[in-house]
């Protein structure tokens, strides 16, 4: 009976060998995987070079378990053996509060010195027509429940923003607009179906006037798997992304440092991305423009942004007949795009960004 048993186990063990083999050369290569965020590993080169050398062997096992078939379902699989039998409640700095997951940061102080130093070395160079704005866009872990997570001071944040920062920079709050249900369960962002009232804060703060909200539409498609996905420790399900167009958003003229033509203030095929967050704008561009063609009034807008701002511009087409963008994530010449005389200048970055300063370039004209 033993032997019988031990036949029978070879031969079913044999036959799954055989079958997930003969899968993953019929299967196509994957080559990224969305759920993960990340580019999956391809059939190497198979040289005498890379042979001798020892590269293929390595690449070739990095091809086999990235290519391996199933593998998000045994990587779903895995997520829930770790999460309801061994406990594990997340990886790196992660955390959940039911179904949304978080990222813990605490205060540095010296990156948000860095980043309000930063501003205000930009904020000197411009002439004296140009209106100057700041806003901060509270993490999603602001308004949610203390589970002993550590925490922001974000009194002492903002006590180093009044410090740092020069006074011709007038302040527009926003926190005051949002809660923890206007951000994405799998991800950092905000939604943008949800931040009308927000971008109505920053217009009236700015003297401008939004187009009414009933004016939108809302557009969604999916599955969207935000930057958390793949890190929280609990299998979650993807979420769906709506994006708001209007006759302005219809209207307008999108172009960037960082690709040639003209492109849509959206861009629903990015969604199967690496980033789906990408939809708005085209993701992360060092610079871009929208012109918006049929605009009732001629103001320009400049924002100095992370990449909420790719969702919460289009709010602010036709109150702004332009509206230029400007990440500092990236070295970007910005003074050779922009002819600064009477423009409103918007700082609008997240606390995650400001207390990871220095990953900002502040670069000013020679």
């Amino acid at each position: 009976m033993d032997k019988k048993r031990a036949i029978i186990t070879t031969v079913v063990f044999l036959l799954l060998i055989l079958g997930f083999g003969i899968f993953h050369l019929i299967l196509p290569d994957a080559e990224a995987s969305r759920s993960e965020r990340r580019e999956l590993a391809q059939s190497p080169e198979l040289s005498s070079d890379t042979i001798f050398s020892g590269k293929f062997s390595g690449e070739l096992e990095s091809y086999l378990l990235d290519q391996f078939p199933l593998r998000d379902e045994f990587v779903s699989g895995h997520k829930l053996l770790r999460y309801y039998v061994l406990g594990q409640r997340g990886l790196d700095n992660m955390w959940l509060q039911g179904d949304s997951a978080f990222e813990s940061d605490t205060l540095k102080e010296a990156e948000v010195q860095f980043a309000a130093q930063g501003i205000g070395k930009i904020a000197a160079t411009m002439p004296e027509g140009v209106k100057l704005y700041y806003s901060i866009i509270p993490d999603k872990g602001a308004f949610a429940e203390d589970q002993g997570q550590p925490k922001m001071d974000y009194d002492r944040f903002f006590a180093i923003l009044d410090e740092e920062l020069p006074e011709n920079i007038t302040e527009i709050p926003i926190w005051d607009t949002l809660s923890f249900e206007d951000y994405y369960r799998t991800d950092l962002h905000w939604k943008q179906e949800n931040i009308y009232p927000t971008a109505q804060a920053l217009a009236q703060g700015m003297g401008a006037q939004l187009q009414p909200f009933e004016s939108y539409k809302a557009n969604t498609i999916s599955p969207f798997y935000g930057s958390y996905f793949s890190r929280s420790g609990k299998p979650l399900k993807p979420e769906e992304l709506t994006f708001m167009t209007s006759r302005f958003t219809a209207g307008c003229k999108v172009t960037g440092k960082d690709f040639s033509g003209i492109r849509q203030v959206y861009m629903p095929q990015l969604l199967n991305g690496m980033d789906g967050y990408d939809v708005f704008l085209s993701g992360v561009q060092s610079l871009i423009t929208i012109e918006v063609n049929n605009a009732p009034v001629k103001r320009e807008l400049i924002i100095f942004r992370d990449s909420f701002g790719s969702s919460i511009a289009p709010y602010f087409l036709g109150a702004y007949s332009k509206i230029t963008l400007i990440d500092l994530r990236s070295p970007v010449d910005w003074w050779n795009y922009v002819q600064l005389s009477n423009q409103d200048v918007l700082f609008l970055y997240s606390t995650k960004i400001l207390n990871n300063g220095s990953a900002l370039q502040f670069m000013t004209k020679p």
